[in-house]
Formats: structure tokens, C-alpha cells, sequence
């Protein structure tokens, strides 16, 4: 039986946390959530805001992001009635896309 890693600040940044922020940029700042499914085979609800922050941290601290960078992801809403009101997709400023595509470019 494969083990799974216990929780907690030893694991590492998952995968999938770089490369919705890579998807995000390739959109321009958008992606909807099938654009997300397609390249992360996970679930995302509620598990992006504490890898994201630890993302943005190791960006910063390879000197890739200055510091004072927030999370930038957020997610968009379409108010038609068959999403129920729940978010199709995150977005980031137009403003942060250029600065995250010159960061991202960093292994």
C-alpha cells in the first residue's frame, strides 16, 4: 500500500500549485476550471491558498518576485443559473499576468 505524506511545513509544494498559477498566466490571466482539470488531476477546492502562498515565498526568495506580492489567484464567477453561483475558474490581474510569466519562466 503506497503511503501518503502526512500534512504539515516539511512536505513540499505540490506540483499542481505552479502549474495553476502556469495555466492562469497562459490564459492571460483566466482559466476556467475545465482549462484547470485538463493539466491537474486533482481536486483544487480549498487547497490552493496555503501552497500558493508557500509558492509565492519561493519565487520571492529566488529573487523571481519582489516582495509584497499577494496571492494572486481569485476566482471568477458566471451568474447564470446553471452554475449555482459557484466559481468556474481563477483569475488574476491584468497588471500581475507579466510579472508572474517573467517568474514562472524560472525553474
Amino acid at each position: 500500500m503506497e503511503r501518503h505524506p502526512r500534512p504539515g511545513p516539511h512536505r513540499r509544494v505540490r506540483p499542481h500549485t505552479r502549474t495553476a498559477l502556469e495555466v492562469v498566466v497562459a490564459g492571460n490571466g483566466r482559466a476556467t476550471n475545465d482549462e484547470l482539470r485538463a493539466k491537474i488531476p486533482v481536486d483544487l477546492n480549498g487547497s490552493t491558498r496555503g501552497p500558493l502562498t508557500r509558492q509565492i515565498r519561493k519565487l520571492q526568495d529566488r529573487g523571481h518576485l519582489p516582495l509584497g506580492v499577494g496571492n494572486p489567484l481569485h476566482p471568477f464567477f458566471d451568474h447564470t443559473p446553471a452554475t449555482h453561483g459557484k466559481p468556474v475558474g481563477l483569475q488574476m490581474d491584468a497588471d500581475l499576468v507579466p510579472l508572474f510569466r517573467e517568474a514562472l519562466a524560472h525553474p
